[in-house]
C-alpha cells in the first residue's frame, strides 16, 4: 500500500463528524464536503475504496440553477 493512499485515509478519517449535530451545523472543515462513511473492499481482486460525502452548506435548487447560468454563459 502507498504512503499517499495512507494520506487518503487519514484526511478522510479526519472529515468524519463524530456527532450528528455536527453534520447539519456550520463549524468550518478544511473541504466542502462531510464524510459520512467508508468501506473498503475487493474488487475484482482489487482493494477499492468507497467514500459517501454530503456538501458542508445545503444548496437550493435557484442556487444550483443560477450558477449553472453563469457556467453556460
Amino acid at each position: 500500500m502507498s504512503a499517499s493512499y495512507s494520506a487518503l485515509i487519514s484526511w478522510l478519517l479526519s472529515l468524519v463528524a463524530m456527532d450528528t449535530n455536527v453534520i447539519t451545523g456550520g463549524d468550518s472543515v478544511a473541504a466542502p464536503f462531510r464524510v459520512i462513511g467508508l468501506q473498503q473492499m475487493l474488487l475484482d481482486g482489487q482493494l477499492s475504496l468507497h467514500v459517501a460525502v454530503i456538501p458542508v452548506k445545503r444548496f437550493t435548487t435557484r442556487d444550483l440553477r443560477s450558477r449553472f447560468k453563469v457556467l453556460c454563459s
